[in-house]
């Protein structure tokens, strides 16, 4: 008499049918979403660190015009305005992602 063989804890599935697809899916969004946001909190810090440098450095120039300091400050406004664009974007589409292979 065979005896069943069960099957342990770090076992490879055998066949398709011992997948969980929606799982799968689920890890690799929630993987995806942890990557993007470490590497846009990098970003966003370099970004940060940049505005600092180029303000102290405009503001120590002594031949720096008022016009140059509100021309950074513009462009870093908007910078920020788009990188929280790209965020909510990346955002929502996971989301939505993420409810297509989640069980309701």
């Amino acid at each position: 008499m065979a005896e069943k063989q069960e099957k342990g804890m770090g076992s490879f599935p055998q066949m398709v049918g011992d997948w969980n697809w929606k799982k799968l899916a689920l890890d690799f969004l929630n993987f995806a979403r942890n990557q993007f946001m470490a590497s846009f909190e990098a970003m966003t810090l370099v970004q940060n660190q940049t505005q600092k440098m180029l303000t102290t450095f405009i503001s120590q120039s002594l031949s720096t015009q008022e016009e140059a300091r509100k021309m950074l400050e513009e462009w870093m406004d908007n910078l920020k305005k788009e990188l929280d664009k790209v965020r909510s974007l990346w955002e929502s589409n996971l989301r939505r992602a993420q409810d297509l292979f989640s069980e309701k």
